[in-house]
Order: C-alpha cells, then structure tokens, then sequence
C-alpha cells in the first residue's frame, strides 16, 4: 500500500463502521420528521463489538499494521534534537531542499514540528508518521534581504532552529557572519526559502513571512518526502547518519 492512501483506508473503515450501525435501513426507507440537539454520555464498555464490522476492518487494520511496520532506512546511531542545531533537524531540512521540486536558497524549520527522536536501528515508515505527523506541504517564499533581519532575529531568539543552505554565528538579537550557500548575505537581495506551509503561514510565529514576495505551493507533504528519501537511502544499501557541521554556532 502506498503511503498516499491511508486518509482513503481509513475513510472506508469509518464508512463500514457507519453502515453496521444501520444494518435494517433500506433505501428509502427513512425519513426525517424532526431534529433535537442533546448531549449524551456513552461509556466505553458498554458498546457491543459488532463482529460483522470487525470481519471487514480486520483486514484493513493488518494491511495498515504491515504497512506501518516496514522498514524504510536503517540509521547508524540516534537521531536527536538539540541547540542551536542538531543532528535531526540538519536531516530532516537537507531532505526538505533536496526534495523541494522547485529552486530555494536555503531551508528552514522549526523544532517543534519534529515530535520525536529516531532511534538507532531500523527505522520504519511508522516511527516517520511519529517523527511527521502532519500533513504539512513543502512549500518556496520569498521574501526581501530586509525581511531576512527579522529571520535572523527569531532564529537568534529561539537560540537556532533547523535549517539547511544557511550558515551563521548568533548574537542576542540577531545573527553574523551570515552565508547563504557559499554567499556571504546581501541585504539588497530577495531569497527564496523552503519550508512548510504551516510556518509560511506565520505558524509559530514566523512573522517574517507575512506579505512575501512570492509563495509557491509543490503538492508535496514534507512527511513524503521524508519516507520517499528513506526508502531510495534503503534501496541503495546506505544508512543515515547525519553529523552537526557548524551551520549554526553560538
């Protein structure tokens, strides 16, 4: 089953369990005559399993297991966050840019969007849901050299997040020595920045990227891009073992 389908699996699972409630309906049958709001208290244990409706999710529920449990990668040591860069949030923007289907500068975001550490070992498509579990859009904004201040500013106040292409030492307010690439920063230049559409949205306070430039949606969910660029690491006979190279230092 491929990743892209699981919102359509459990959709069916959801319908076959609506159905098995109304196992004596037929069509036409039914008619509304009145509507009342009122809430009511279900406890848990007292809903009979439907042995019909477990017959049909049965095999969905073992297809998703399967999926779920399928190794994509194997990573040489743990994969973890930290300040002012980390071994995990370097992995995950290197990926975000490489897989982004249209052309950026550099990368960014942020640590909250990463919910959990990858251990060492094998890493399956599951422990990527765990790691990603929304479907956040990889998405390309521009925005002017002078809009990039305020970047630095809340990369400098957040004591750094994940980013990829861009290189800098914090300061208390702001960022120096500043790269983009092998390009020292030119504040009379527009950038181009990839990220997700949650963060280019002003999530978690990105502020900067209200009114851009440009925004460019790819259709791509940064969670695909993450399994599809486990599985070709997998196929090829490698493992993941990203480093801290200094991107962001204190």
């Amino acid at each position: 089953m491929n990743h892209r389908t699981f919102s359509i699996v459990l959709s069916g699972i959801l319908s076959f369990g609506l159905l098995s409630i109304l196992p004596g309906c037929k069509s036409g049958s039914v008619q509304l005559v009145s509507k009342e709001d009122k809430l009511i208290s279900i406890r848990a244990d007292s809903l009979a399993i439907d042995r019909v409706t477990d017959s049909i999710i049965q095999p969905f529920r073992q297809t998703l297991a399967q999926e779920m449990n399928k190794v994509l990668v194997n990573a040489d040591f743990p994969i973890e966050k930290a300040l002012p860069e980390s071994s995990l949030g370097n992995l995950v923007t290197d990926i975000c840019r490489k897989r982004c289907s249209l052309p950026s500068d550099f990368s960014i975001l942020n640590n909250g969007g990463l919910r959990v550490a990858l251990p060492q070992g094998a890493i399956t498509k599951g422990k990527v849901f765990e790691l990603m579990p929304f479907d956040n859009e990889i998405v390309v904004v521009t925005i002017s050299g002078e809009r990039m201040k305020e970047l630095f500013e809340y990369i400098a106040t957040n004591k750094g997040i994940p980013v990829s292409g861009l290189k800098g030492r914090l300061l208390s307010n702001g960022m120096t020595e500043v790269y983009i690439g092998d390009q020292a920063f030119d504040p009379s230049k527009n950038y181009r920045i990839c990220t997700t559409d949650y963060l280019a949205n002003n999530g978690d306070k990105m502020s900067f990227f209200s009114k851009p430039i440009q925004l460019e949606a790819t259709g791509y969910k940064l969670r695909d891009a993450l399994i599809d660029e486990f599985t070709q690491l997998g196929l090829e006979g490698k493992s993941l073992n990203p480093r801290t190279d200094g991107r962001l230092r204190n």
